[in-house]
């Protein structure tokens, strides 16, 4: 199941995305759950906020949460396919160096 993050990063933000989590794992606290962040750093201000807020629980802890962005799920499901057809997936710098050109 993904998740789609709260917008602002307040201490509010770890408890409505806990609450999130908690609700898409239906009582299954080992369930996998997917977070998508507008950015790299938003994921680990996300994952980080949230993990704080599960501090302040009965059941402190956050187990098989993932915190990611969309561009890097993108590579994790196309980089199989590209290796199969003996491919790769292109390095962050080529690919700024193509968007720049």
């Amino acid at each position: 199941m993904t998740v789609s993050a709260p917008t602002p990063t307040t201490s509010s933000t770890g408890d409505a995305l806990l609450q999130e989590v908690s609700e898409a794992k239906h009582g299954d606290l080992l369930a996998p759950v997917t977070v998508l962040a507008p950015t790299t750093y938003a994921a680990v201000a996300l994952r980080r906020e949230m993990v704080l807020s599960s501090r302040r629980r009965a059941r402190p802890g956050v187990a098989n949460v993932s915190c990611t962005t969309l561009g890097l799920i993108a590579r994790q499901l196309g980089g199989a396919q590209l290796a199969g057809r003996g491919w790769r997936v292109a390095p962050p710098v080529v690919e700024a160096e193509a968007i720049r050109a």
